[in-house]
């Protein structure tokens, strides 16, 4: 019976662990996409006014953040199934 109990504590316990090891690797790619969204728009707002009259008009504001959600959704992703 003692047997038995400390097999089920071990499982749940084991879940609980899971659980925990999930949520820490989801954080850790949230702030890390986090991160690279600011120094992205960082460098972006660092460019002279120049380079933005050089682009074409399909470089819009909406391409620059569509291009920084995606990228950086895809590395979220990756990060949070643990590398």
């Amino acid at each position: 019976m003692v047997g038995q109990k400390q097999k089920e504590f071990n499982i749940d316990f084991k879940r609980v662990c899971y659980f925990a090891e999930g949520v820490c690797w989801t954080r850790t790619a949230e702030r890390q996409t986090s991160r690279m969204r600011i120094e992205y728009l960082k460098s972006v707002l660092r460019q002279e006014v120049g380079f933005f009259d050089k682009q074409s008009e399909s470089s819009t504001t909406f391409q620059v953040i569509a291009t920084i959600t995606s990228d950086a959704q895809t590395i979220q992703d990756t990060i949070a199934d643990k590398v």
